[in-house]
């Protein structure tokens, strides 16, 4: 599983709860490039993450 930006996509489709069914990932967790960002900066290598869906 990957944490990245997509840039590619749009901003309305981070704020849509069904956007997921149509412009999903196969397992990545796709970050608007701003909270990416934030992200990276909030964790340091070796970090346990966990993702609830």
């Amino acid at each position: 599983m990957g944490l990245h930006d997509a840039d590619w996509q749009s901003s309305a489709s981070f704020s849509n709860p069904n956007a997921y069914t149509y412009v999903g990932s196969h397992g990545c967790v796709n970050l608007p490039p701003d909270k990416a960002g934030e992200l990276y900066n909030l964790v340091k290598q070796g970090i346990c993450v966990i993702v609830h869906w």
